[in-house]
Formats: C-alpha cells, sequence, structure tokens
C-alpha cells in the first residue's frame, strides 16, 4: 500500500515537473524574436541630382553586421541606386558602418569623398537610429576611425537621429542631404546636388567654390 502511494507521489511530481517546463519552454520560445531579433537592417537609397560629378568608387567599413547587398560601383548623374546592410545572425549587435564614394567633376578629378554613416542598434532601450553625412578630403580612408568620428566627434560633416527629419551639409559645390527611419528594418534617402548661389541674378549665378580640389 505504502509502495503505491509512494510510486502515485513520485508520478504526480514528474507530472506536475513536465508540465512546468513545457510552459517554461513555450514562454521562452513566445520572447525568442525579441531577444535575438535578426531585423536590424538599413537599406541606402543614394539619387545623384548633380549635373557636373558623378560617383565612384564605393568602399565599406562595418562596424557591426555585414554588407546585404553591394553599393553599385558608379552612379551616374541623375540616376539613383541602393544598398543594404544587415545584422550579423544571432549576434547582440545591430548593424553599423560607414559607406564613401569618390565625387568626380567632369574632368574626372576626385574633390572629396562622400561619406555616410549609419547606425542601427540591436538594444532600443539605450540606443536609437542615427546617421551622418559628410564630405571629406579624397583618398580619406573608409574606416572604424572614419566610423568612430562621424558617430562621435565632429568635423567636415552633419549628424543626426533617425527620426523621419532631414540633415544637409554642403561642401566643394555640392549639397547632401538625407533622411533616416526610425524603423528596425531602417531606410536612407541620400541626395547628392549642387550648390549655387541665390544671391545673385540668376544669370550670373556660379557655384561657390570651383569643382576642383586645391590642395
Amino acid at each position: 500500500m505504502l509502495v503505491c502511494v509512494f510510486v502515485q507521489i513520485i508520478c504526480f511530481s514528474w507530472t506536475i515537473r513536465y508540465l512546468y517546463m513545457e510552459h517554461l519552454y513555450v514562454a521562452i520560445a513566445a520572447n525568442t524574436p525579441q531577444l535575438i531579433n535578426t531585423d536590424r537592417s538599413v537599406t541606402i537609397y543614394i539619387s545623384n541630382s548633380s549635373s557636373q560629378c558623378t560617383l565612384k568608387h564605393p568602399r565599406i567599413y562595418t562596424y557591426s553586421g555585414y554588407c546585404q547587398e553591394a553599393p553599385h560601383p558608379i552612379i551616374a548623374k541623375n540616376t539613383q541606386k541602393s544598398c543594404s546592410f544587415t545584422k550579423t545572425t544571432c549576434s547582440l549587435y545591430g548593424s553599423d558602418g560607414v559607406l564613401t564614394y569618390q565625387i568626380l567633376n567632369d574632368r574626372n578629378d576626385c574633390i572629396g569623398e562622400l561619406a555616410i554613416m549609419f547606425s542601427v542598434p540591436y538594444n532600443y532601450k539605450t540606443y536609437g537610429n542615427c546617421f551622418a553625412l559628410g564630405i571629406f578630403e579624397p583618398e580619406c580612408p573608409c574606416d572604424v576611425n572614419l566610423y568612430n568620428k562621424m558617430y562621435h566627434e565632429s568635423g567636415t560633416f552633419t549628424r543626426g537621429n533617425g527620426t523621419g527629419s532631414s540633415i544637409k551639409y554642403s561642401r566643394n559645390a555640392v549639397t547632401l542631404e538625407g533622411t533616416m527611419s526610425p524603423q528596425s528594418q531602417s531606410k536612407m534617402i541620400v541626395e547628392l546636388c549642387d550648390v549655387f548661389c541665390y544671391s545673385k541674378p540668376k544669370d550670373d549665378c556660379q557655384p561657390f567654390f570651383s569643382l576642383q580640389y586645391y590642395h
């Protein structure tokens, strides 16, 4: 009799344990998409609205994540191209990096490096999307130093939060303007256009700077 009771108690305890573990596994499975979310990416659309410049020779540096869709080697005048970056699967980091293009005038002289910094964080409780647009010296290295400078410091660029509002930066006769959405699958729209002096009569309007880089 006592043996039967003992066996029943053991069976009951194992049943309770099984139900508890099953409930625990369901709870973990339900929360896994929030704990390990691979939806951290950014697609960058670059429009070249300049009548005098072409974008060539892209370079990328990824602080975290990787390039999913490679940038187009040439963005001709009045065209738009795109590229995308995403986080590494099961990583606790988001998608962060920098993209550069050489800005070439009609004489094929490089007047500067267009630079786009992007950050789509993994942890939205602490961080938010941010980006920066700038124009650096020709042959500026596209590396961790450039990323850190555009993310943390100041210089020949403008930085902003990815809220959908636009930021702008002008140098060497061209203007960069762009926006970034706040979502985890973010979209950036960047436009390159010519800078002209509107304070003069239209017929006399000339670029602020010659489309040539001076050492």
